[in-house]
């Protein structure tokens, strides 16, 4: 190869790093259009979903709002605790169940 095909090599790739750069930065660029139109997508979401709580339970202030989304969380939490002992509660009993079908098996074995 001879220094004037090196130099033609050597300009080949430069202009392809530049031509990767130049793609790269396009698509970073799509990469955060598409970032904001997600974000945009996701406040108007929540405007929505804000409007609709609002007129669902005619609250005037963000306090009320408030209030009632506490008062509904705390509900959440306690059917939760609940539900979670009343499982507890149901392993208990069949643990017992097979317990006592082992006795039976035995006492009748006797």
């Amino acid at each position: 190869m001879n220094l004037s095909n090196e130099k033609v090599i050597i300009k080949l790739i430069k202009n392809m790093e530049v031509l990767f750069m130049a793609d790269i930065q396009k698509m970073l660029e799509q990469k955060e259009k598409l970032q904001e139109k997600i974000k945009e997508e996701k406040k108007k979401e929540y405007e929505k979903f804000g409007r609709w709580f609002f007129n669902k339970f005619k609250v005037n202030r963000s306090a009320d709002a408030k209030k009632i989304i506490n008062k509904n969380l705390l509900n959440i939490e306690d059917t939760k605790e609940h539900n979670l002992e009343r499982n507890e509660i149901i392993e208990e009993t069949k643990n017992s169940n097979e317990e006592n079908k082992e006795i039976n098996e035995i006492n009748h074995n006797i």
